[in-house]
Parts: structure tokens; sequence; C-alpha cells
């Protein structure tokens, strides 16, 4: 598989409020339980955006569920991704919303994802290290009032947080997932989502960390 600066990733979720106005974005700490490997998607779109508005995926699969919720959907990913995302739109009911695949490798990505401006919410996972212009180039589709999501597990990359507000954005939020059976099992035995039974560390969870654009940080030519 060739590896583009966001390569495919996987992830997923459950419970969300939908808020009609995502420019009043108010976003503690929040804990969503996880359902199927496309819902973190379909829940973000729903909380964040309303219908009719962009969203782009850099690097992860779902395009399906944003057309699903009458949104304009625009992904950039390998081409093994790309050839699956397009299989899942055939399975889609017709929608007025509509949808563009990026295929792209490691020498083209940045450029197809520089053509995509004014998203509502870009949803990306963090890129290697090695690619310095990730966060400029993802911060830069982001719409005035719009949101970035970083799906991430593990440490936070260090470089992130710096990189996304020289990038003109502002963290407003952080969000929790799990698969709906960790908090069982963890409301069973009493152990945190960190441990495993059996004494073994794993991270069972999902990181997403929100990042705003507001109207006055709208220059810089971003």
């Amino acid at each position: 598989m060739s590896e583009t600066a966001w390569g495919p990733r996987r992830h997923t979720m459950n419970d969300y409020t939908p808020n009609p106005d995502p420019s009043g974005i108010d976003v503690p700490l929040s804990v969503w339980p996880i359902w199927s490997q496309q819902h973190l998607i379909e829940c973000l779109v729903k909380q964040f955006t309303t219908e009719g508005d962009l969203v782009a995926l850099l690097g992860l699969a779902g395009v399906n569920a944003i057309v699903e919720s009458d949104r304009d959907g625009v992904i950039v990913c390998d081409p093994e991704t790309a050839l699956r995302e397009e299989e899942a739109l055939r399975h889609v009911a017709q929608s007025r919303s509509t949808a563009i695949i990026m295929a792209v490798n490691a020498m083209t990505a940045f450029n197809r994802i520089e053509a995509i401006r004014e998203s509502a919410l870009t949803i990306c996972a963090p890129a290697p290290a090695r690619y310095i212009r990730a966060w400029e180039v993802a911060a830069a589709t982001v719409r005035p009032f719009g949101l970035l999501a970083v799906i991430w597990k593990g440490p936070f990359p260090p470089d992130a947080a710096a990189s996304c507000e020289e990038a003109g954005l502002s963290y407003v939020g952080h969000i929790v997932a799990a698969e709906a059976g960790e908090f069982d099992r963890a409301a069973a035995t009493a152990e945190s989502l960190e441990t495993a039974s059996h004494g073994r560390s794993r991270r069972a969870h999902i990181n997403i960390s929100l990042w705003a654009r507001y109207p006055e940080q709208s220059g810089g030519g971003l």
C-alpha cells in the first residue's frame, strides 16, 4: 500500500447532541461510546455541521457516512482506500449530497488537499512527523467557524498543538471515544480504560482534539 501523509486509519463511536450552530462551540471534555467503524465520522458530522456543509476526510475512510447525513464529502486517501470508498458509496441511497474521492500517493497528497477550501469540518489522523507541512495544509481547508478534528491514540503528537496555532486555529475541546464494550468492562471490573484485564496495559480509547478557525484568525493567507 502506498504511504500518504494521512494513511488510512480506522476508528469509531455513538452518543451525541446535535448542535445547530457550529459557530457557537462550547465543547468540554466529553466521552462518547463507540458502536461501529463509521459511527465516529457520522457523529462528528452531525454534531458539528448542518445539512449541505462540506466535510473533508484526510486519510480516513467514511465518506458514505457524510453523504448519508446530507453533507457534501471529499476524501483524500490512498488508492486502495479509494476503491473501498467507491464501493461503499454504491450502497448509499440516492442523496442530494455529492462525494469526491481523491486517490493520492505521498507525492500528490498535499497538492490535492490544498485544493480543498471552505470545509465546515475536516477530520484527520496525525500525519507522520516527517511531513512538516501536514498541519498547515490540513488547517487551510477549514472555513471561518469551521473545525479541524484530529483523531489519535497514544500521546498527542508534540508538534501538533503549536502547528495548529501557527496555522490560525484555536483549541476548543477534547472528546474521548471507546467501544461500548470497553465502558461495560471498565464498569464491571472497576479498571481504567487504559488497563486491560490480566494486568496488561493498553489504550482502549480514542482521542479527538477539536480546533476552530475564527474570523480574526483567517489571515496569513490560509
